[in-house]
């Protein structure tokens, strides 16, 4: 048997939830944590699950769960709100609990399997659209990394100009290879290095970026189809999903501005919602929180795990969400999480993390 010091960090995460959930510790915190509401984070809802090596697993649910997902709102009499609801909601709070539902850069999953789900339920939701994954322009950087380390055996890589070889023949060296090219690309790379590398990386591995562009982003006039439907709501999120706060405070203003007009073209509206690309406090902080309040958008969304508290009133363009991970797909996890147990105690009791 496992000891707790030989799991990952994700099965030691997942051993505390179950810890949690079978001693019954996550509702006695509940009165304590539980908050007003939340809002729920997804990516992509796949027919099929991920096999092999699949590093971004973890963004993809199955509709059985997003089915699932909807159910136990509904049995835990929760409201699901469309995002316009929100500031309203913790203004006055009238004592019913809310979920809204929120995905992120513009799938085309989310048209053709989530949105017909959630239709089905009558449950509002907002993509947060890149718009240059729509206008196939983006590269999406993180899906390229795992097919290019999915279909090598080695792989040559200059970083910072210094070539550097990975082996990648087996998993265990693949999921190497892939954490090490991650972490660089995300924490040591600009924002412009990051893109060029996989460029680069791309064209060694003969992967055409376009061409996956075109089978896994939203058509505008998908888009366009969503955004006329009074069930969901078109937010942005940037044209190029960059990390804002690794860009200068001129560029960072201009690529939410640029995203949010391109989507305003596209649709005839213009979104009053925005997400942070990445948002975790490397990739968003309190100077974008300003920018994002000075251009007048209603709500803005981070990656950083929390439920919603009176408290964000004053913060409504650095909330929290709670991510429906592909890794953790039980109720009993969403059970969980929507009680706030384990998420005030990864935020130290603090009701705010805007910082």
């Amino acid at each position: 048997m496992a000891t707790m010091a030989g799991l990952s960090k994700r099965d030691a995460y997942k051993a505390g939830l179950n810890a949690l959930y079978f001693t019954g510790t996550h509702r006695l915190l509940a009165p304590f944590t539980q908050g007003l509401g939340a809002i729920l984070m997804l990516h992509r809802v796949a027919r099929e699950p991920a096999r092999g090596f699949s590093p971004n697993a973890f963004l993809e649910i199955s509709p059985d769960y997003l089915i699932q997902v909807l159910e136990y709102l509904r049995a835990e009499d929760y409201d699901i709100v469309a995002l316009d609801e929100v500031p309203g909601r913790l203004q006055n709070p009238d004592g019913r609990r809310f979920v809204a539902i929120t995905f992120d850069d513009g799938f085309r999953d989310n048209y053709e399997i989530a949105y017909p789900i959630l239709k089905r339920y009558g449950a509002p939701f907002t993509v947060f659209v890149a718009s240059a994954f729509a206008d196939r322009t983006i590269d999406l950087w993180w899906v390229a990394l795992e097919r290019i380390v999915a279909h090598s055996n080695e792989l040559t890589v200059a970083l910072h100009g210094r070539e550097r070889s990975f082996e990648c023949a087996r998993p265990a060296d693949k999921m190497k290879t892939f954490d090490t090219l991650q972490k660089w690309l995300t924490m040591t790379a600009s924002e412009d290095e990051q893109r060029e590398t996989i460029r680069r990386m791309a064209e060694r591995a003969d992967l055409d970026l376009a061409e996956m562009n075109a089978e896994l982003a939203m058509t505008w006039g998908e888009i366009r189809e969503l955004s006329d439907d009074p069930i969901a709501t078109i937010g942005a999120h940037t044209v190029n999903h960059y990390a804002v706060a690794r860009l200068d405070a001129d560029r960072a203003r201009e690529e939410i501005i640029a995203g949010a007009d391109r989507i305003a073209r596209m649709t005839g509206k213009r979104p009053e919602h925005f997400a942070y690309p990445y948002g975790s406090a490397m990739a968003a902080g309190p100077r974008d929180f300003e920018i994002v309040r000075d251009l007048g958008f209603k709500t803005a969304v981070t990656t950083r795990p929390g439920l919603l508290y009176g408290d964000h009133v004053d913060h409504m363009t650095a909330l929290p969400r709670v991510s429906l991970n592909g890794e953790f797909q039980a109720i009993r996890y969403l059970d969980i999480l929507l009680t706030g147990g384990p998420l005030a105690l990864n935020n130290g009791f603090r009701r705010l993390n805007v910082a």
